[in-house]
């Protein structure tokens, strides 16, 4: 069955989808049975991988965290959640000091960053200023590069780039 397929009619006789009943905007509906239908495919298909593109893929799609909610990030020296940002603050983008840390029931996932500071938890939302937190289901997103900024990158980079990042892994199971 599909989001899309009619259900019902209305009392004029219009088809009713269940998207038309779930009380959302329907793109959100739909990225996240998206995104739940990709996970369900990606664990499938994890056996096939060898251990490098084990851990891309799991670091991208969050799986096999057993709560995304767990991430914290180095701010200036100290751990904070990426959802206990103040009210006005930005919550889409922030720049971290050393990377992103993951300490769960499951385990423990650490993301340092060498080189690229500036990461946008839960979805890309480069500029967008607002009082809303993404889910942490979508991952983590480093800005590498961006020709938007006239200050902080250079719009004009005649040498080679280099970002490293180093992932610690360490499972409870």
């Amino acid at each position: 069955m599909s989001l899309h397929d009619p259900i019902g009619t209305d009392k004029e006789g219009n088809e009713i989808t269940l998207i038309d009943i779930l009380g959302t905007e329907a793109d959100d509906v739909v990225d996240k049975v998206q995104l739940k239908i990709e996970k369900s495919k990606i664990y499938r298909n994890l056996e096939i991988l060898d251990d490098r593109e084990k851990e891309v893929v799991v670091s991208r799609f969050g799986l096999g965290r057993d709560n995304p909610n767990m991430w914290t990030m180095d701010k200036l020296g100290t751990r904070i959640s990426p959802l206990s940002v103040i009210k006005n603050g930005n919550r889409n983008m922030h720049a971290v000091n050393t990377g992103l840390y993951y300490e769960g029931t499951d385990g423990s996932l650490i993301i340092e960053t060498m080189d690229a500071p500036i990461v946008c938890p839960g979805e890309r939302r480069l500029l967008q200023f607002n009082n809303t937190f993404a889910p942490l289901e979508g991952g983590f997103h480093f800005n590498l590069h961006n020709n938007v900024w006239g200050t902080n990158f250079r719009m004009w980079f005649e040498e080679d780039m280099k970002y490293r990042f180093r992932l610690l892994f360490k499972s409870n199971r």
